[in-house]
């Protein structure tokens, strides 16, 4: 799912959390942060691209 489309999910309102800010995009990697129902900051990322870690983002995938 794109973080985009994350934010406005219903089911993630439904579970109490709301987004503390619009998704923004740091060196190519989408993040937004959000407050679960204790308060407590959780962040969601998302690599673009093949790259599933931050190392396979700038070195490229493993073969």
């Amino acid at each position: 799912m794109r973080l985009a489309a994350a934010t406005g999910t219903r089911a993630g309102r439904e579970a109490g959390y709301e987004p503390d800010q619009v998704p923004f995009e740091i060196a190519g990697v989408g993040m937004f942060f959000v407050k679960d129902p204790d308060g407590t900051a959780v962040e969601f990322i998302e690599f673009l691209g093949a790259a599933q870690t931050s190392e396979e983002l700038h070195r490229g995938p493993a073969h």
